[in-house]
């Protein structure tokens, strides 16, 4: 049963801090007046396959790292954490087309992951951010962008990349 509070009722923690399977879930719908979800909520969960978001959401760093997440509205997702889904396995593709800062690592060893999908306001993607993932194509940059070190390495399906003008620094 999900928890409904006042419009009145002051929310002081207004992230999902850790989440405990006390059954044979696999999925998690976060609350409307979650705000982020916390480093290592998710971590090493094998069990979750399915986090469904019904608002815009940070995702901090690690949360997801090395869990069996499959399917989460990434097109909801403003802030992703470094390391924050490394090592999903399960994960195909992510609409970050809200997302605005990719940090270091987010999808590195996502090895299944072979479509991204950039917003034109993302200023920053990370170092490795996609490192070793399936990548085959990739177009980002819109009024600015910085790209880290190695945000692409060793993806070795990658065939075609197309830095739009806003790219501005791309780290060595």
């Amino acid at each position: 049963m999900e928890e409904e509070f006042p419009d009145d009722f002051p929310i002081i923690f207004d992230t999902v801090e850790y989440f405990i399977i006390t059954s044979d879930e696999t999925s998690y719908t976060v609350p409307e007046q979650i705000s982020g979800i916390s480093s290592y909520a998710f971590y090493n969960n094998k069990q979750i396959k399915e986090v469904i978001l019904t608002s815009p959401i940070d995702i901090y760093s690690e949360a997801f790292e090395y869990s069996g997440i499959e399917k989460i509205d990434f097109s909801k997702i403003e802030i992703i954490g470094c390391n924050a889904f490394r090592g999903c396995t399960g994960l195909n593709s992510a609409d970050l087309s809200n997302a605005y800062l990719v940090e270091d690592s987010a999808f590195e060893n996502c090895t299944n992951l072979r479509n991204v999908t950039f917003s034109d306001s993302v200023y920053y993607v990370g170092s490795r951010a996609f490192a070793n993932t399936a990548l085959t194509e990739v177009e980002i940059g819109g009024d600015w962008c910085d790209i880290g070190e190695g945000a692409f390495e060793d993806c070795k399906n990658l065939k075609k990349v197309n830095f739009n003008d806003g790219v501005a620094y791309i780290n060595g």
